[in-house]
């Protein structure tokens, strides 16, 4: 039986890759419930992983960083 990932890991990293694309081409409003999404959900997997024992704990936080990665990046863009 394969091992059990958890279920937000996915999920979080490609919302996260999704909200990195977008946070150079449009506005921050979509960027930041994009990437606010990403880091909510990476950070549920992430404790997914460690209260039961799933695999992903990488899925999980990259997820997380790339979502709070692209928040920065689209304030830099729209505001610097």
């Amino acid at each position: 039986m394969p091992e059990q990932r958890a279920p937000l890991a996915i999920p979080a990293l490609v919302a996260g890759v999704l909200a990195l694309a977008l946070a150079i081409f449009l506005g921050p409003a979509l960027v930041l419930a994009a990437g606010l999404s990403a880091a909510l959900m990476g950070g549920q997997a992430w404790h997914d992983t460690r209260l039961h024992g799933y695999h992903g704990e990488q899925l999980a936080i990259a997820g997380a960083l790339l979502g709070l990665g692209a928040i920065v990046i689209s304030m830099l863009v729209w505001l610097g």
